[in-house]
């Protein structure tokens, strides 16, 4: 920001308002910089946080205090309400715990550690899968609240010098578009384009992950993004600077799209005989570089694959399971940890193949928010015979993997 109060720049895409509140509140009230709005949608995080028909139905829960007023109406163990925490090694975990204490809800909430980020996410999809109600740790953007409707309950913001760990809430990241004040005399209608920029949480992640994930660089994912998003950027901008821009990318091939020979997975035949994997960890619709079933696959794939050294692709097929009593293992299609159609699978293995990657399947058991069910289960838990004494949730008499189960012959049998 400094080069902007000094004249050295016009414009600071991205000014972190809440790193430099001083400053940028100095600047703002001098008119030594003017505020166009903002750079991307704030980032917030919060461990209060509830699928947003949860408050509609329970009109008094606002605030962080009224979870005790409805505790009966979220989740328990041991007569207290679960709270999805953070992954232990993340800092936010001592955070969380700290603001329990400091609200005094010691008493009425337990944290529950999910066992992954995805884990995390899950927990909430389940949730809103089936219309209950869930509390927990969520940020934005992430894949675990883009797209989903979800409140924060309210908590005291945070006074000066003081953390979120004292009782009050995680302040906002706010980045803002900021320009020097001569901008608006000189280039008006620059001024007038950033005013009207709208960079959403879904352009933010999906941006993100063409970077991280395709390997892409930042001028590939910016070409990308403008051919992609062509009805939002055009209401930015006058029509006869569209029609350049649009002009200029008609001439414009994306790096991903260089080669014309199809790209292969490098070979793990050599002195060194070495390998790198990637996984296909299920048909989640998460993975936003390729779409199951689609033939041709995109050739852009596959030089992802080259560019990181690739020459394994696992993939898992998901069973699904529903509960400890469900001896019917099934595939299914629909939902979200649903298994790959063979005609899916078909044509993604026949097509790695004819780019030279080898291909490994696994089958992975989901039991698909079954860890809440009425015969509630884990999926590492099945097939110990043990696990109805391990397990205060776990009653002998809907654990048949136990050999004095009654049942215990007939349903290892089926299963």
């Amino acid at each position: 920001m400094q080069g902007l109060l000094s004249g050295d720049i016009q414009v600071d895409m991205q000014v972190m308002v809440t790193e430099q509140k001083s400053a940028w509140s100095d600047a703002i009230n001098r008119g030594e910089a003017v505020s166009l709005g903002k750079s991307r949608v704030d980032h917030w995080k919060s461990a209060f946080v509830v699928p947003t028909y949860v408050v509609e139905q329970n009109p008094g829960l606002k605030t962080v205090q009224d979870i005790r007023s409805f505790k009966d109406v979220f989740p328990q163990d041991g007569g207290k309400v679960i709270l999805w925490t953070c992954l232990s090694a993340w800092s936010c975990s001592k955070t969380n715990k700290a603001q329990i204490e400091a609200y005094g809800l010691n008493d009425i909430i337990v944290l529950k550690e999910p066992g992954s980020r995805l884990d995390l996410f899950k927990s909430h999809w389940n949730a809103e899968g089936r219309g209950e109600p869930w509390l927990g740790f969520l940020w934005s953007p992430s894949q675990g609240s883009v797209g989903q409707s979800v409140t924060l309950l309210e908590e005291p913001p945070c006074l000066d010098g003081a953390g979120p760990e004292s009782g009050c809430s995680h302040p906002a990241e706010l980045t803002r578009i900021v320009a020097h004040p001569g901008l608006e005399d000189s280039s008006s209608e620059i001024v007038e384009f950033l005013k009207k920029w709208d960079f959403g949480p879904a352009t933010e992640m999906a941006a993100h992950t063409r970077l991280a994930e395709l390997g892409a660089t930042f001028q590939d994912t910016a070409i990308w993004w403008l051919r992609d998003q062509e009805d939002v950027w055009t209401q930015w901008i006058a029509p006869e600077v569209a029609r350049k821009v649009l002009d200029a990318l008609s001439k414009e091939t994306p790096e991903l799209a260089e080669v014309d020979e199809p790209a292969i997975c490098p070979s793990n035949s050599g002195e060194d005989n070495s390998f790198r994997a990637v996984h296909a960890v299920g048909n989640w619709g998460m993975t936003e570089r390729i779409e199951w079933g689609v033939d041709p696959v995109p050739e852009d794939y596959f030089r992802f694959l080259q560019r990181i050294n690739a020459n394994w692709v696992g993939i898992s097929v998901a069973l699904n399971i529903e509960g400890s009593l469900d001896s019917t293992v099934e595939r299914i299609y629909e939902g979200f940890i649903s298994t790959f159609t063979d005609d899916a699978l078909t044509i993604m293995i026949d097509a790695l193949h004819q780019h030279g990657c080898n291909v490994y399947l696994t089958l992975a058991f989901e039991t698909n928010g079954a860890d809440d069910a009425e015969h509630p289960v884990k999926r590492w838990q099945l097939g110990d015979p043990n696990m109805a004494r391990e397990d205060a949730k776990i009653l002998p008499e809907n654990w048949p993997w136990g050999l004095d189960h009654p049942d215990h012959e007939r349903f290892v049998a089926e299963f």
